[in-house]
């Protein structure tokens, strides 16, 4: 223990001397131009590497402080929207998403940004001891060069004891650092090269995650600001008044127009316009695409009209139903087996699939045939659109 104390003691000696008779002049050094140059271009990657992790890092601990803020605030607005408010069911599903979508965010750049980040710079805290090991067996072999040649030049017999031990010293100290050396002037060039393409890669990465979770963002955000959006029901507006008057006073005047001196509609007046349940039932019969029955009657398709400045327009109420009755269907009338909330977000392959986002709610409800049932896919209607389709069971879990 205490010899190699004494060694250690000896060998930081030496090297201190030798380093300030190189400082003052007194002594030359050892220069390797190329690895002066690597060793400069390494420490100016490493600068800006360890710059470049610790942004990250920052940017990650700021994103889950958003992460955790977004949570408290869609908390906030889940107790602040009553449950028998437009939509109160898919407000809080698209909540939950949002939420979803900031965690799962969050530990994409964590782990396919950051992890591998660290990892790289962890190369730099290897080769920097290399290097200061490089220097110290500089130091050494230098130390012992100028000591063999001191003897060499004083010494009077060739084949002095001390000069052979200070010549083999040289020699040794000249292997160490030649073989460190050379190491170095391999490693480095390579890991300064491999720069571009790391920080490449990084970036693809780290901004692939960030398109992703902005685009689901949006998709979510442009339904909620739907789902909220009051439906503005016109039937009761001026304009549909006015109609119904006008529509009201046309009325009385053809029949005061099919009304005789007598006081008895005229026969040609009755044959000429017939009682509407009788165009109907004619119509009907003399149609071959008819699939009326007395249990399904027949309901027009034709958008509700109202007249404005003289010209006759579509009603929005129409086209409003109209666009409701496929996009939002009557859901009581599903037999629902139970409900499922999606775990992950997932596109549809075929056009039998539905599509959804995490955190959506699903319908599952019996398949119209048994026989077409694959194994771990379900049949389901999404709650907030009313689309139909079949879906894989391991994308969701049961409510």
């Amino acid at each position: 223990m205490s010899d190699n104390f004494s060694k250690n003691i000896r060998k930081k000696t030496f090297r201190a001397k030798e380093m300030l008779l190189e400082t003052l002049g007194k002594a030359d050094r050892t220069v390797d131009e190329s690895f002066e140059e690597n060793a400069s271009n390494f420490n100016k990657q490493q600068k800006n590497f360890d710059r470049l992790q610790h942004e990250l890092l920052n940017y990650i601990q700021c994103l889950k402080a958003v992460t955790q803020a977004s949570r408290g605030y869609y908390d906030a607005v889940r107790e602040n929207y009553d449950n028998d408010w437009t939509g109160a069911e898919h407000v809080k599903a698209i909540t939950h998403s949002l939420e979803l979508l900031w965690d799962e965010y969050t530990e994409k750049l964590t782990e396919h940004s950051l992890n591998p980040l660290n990892v790289y710079c962890s190369q730099f805290v290897d080769l920097k001891a290399k290097i200061a090991k490089r220097g110290r067996k500089l130091v050494d072999y230098d130390g012992a060069r100028h000591a063999y040649q001191s003897l060499k030049n004083n010494s009077k017999k060739p084949e002095d004891a001390k000069l052979l031990k200070a010549e083999q010293d040289l020699e040794s100290a000249k292997l160490k650092y030649n073989g460190i050396n050379t190491a170095l002037s391999e490693e480095l060039p390579i890991l300064y090269d491999g720069r571009y393409a790391f920080l490449v890669n990084h970036l693809q990465t780290l901004f692939s995650a960030e398109s992703s979770f902005h685009a689901d963002s949006v998709k979510l955000l442009t339904e909620m600001q739907t789902v909220v959006t009051p439906k503005i029901h016109l039937k009761d507006s001026p304009a549909n008044a006015n109609s119904r008057a006008e529509e009201t006073a046309n009325a009385k005047v053809a029949e005061s127009n099919n009304v005789g001196d007598d006081g008895q509609l005229n026969s040609s007046s009755a044959k000429a316009n017939p009682p509407l349940s009788e165009v109907r039932a004619n119509s009907n019969e003399n149609n071959p695409f008819s699939s009326d029955t007395d249990e399904s009657p027949r309901t027009s398709n034709t958008p509700p009209t109202q007249i404005q400045n003289g010209v006759v327009v579509a009603s929005e109420d129409g086209d409003k139903a109209e666009q409701g009755a496929s996009l939002y269907p009557d859901l009581s009338t599903l037999r629902v087996l139970y409900k499922v909330r999606a775990t992950h977000r997932y596109t549809a392959e075929d056009t039998d699939e539905l599509s959804f986002e995490a955190g959506e709610v699903i319908l599952v409800v019996p398949y119209d045939d048994p026989d077409e049932q694959d194994d771990g896919w379900l049949m389901g209607v999404k709650e907030v659109t009313g689309q139909k389709g079949v879906f894989p069971a391991n994308f969701t879990k049961p409510l």
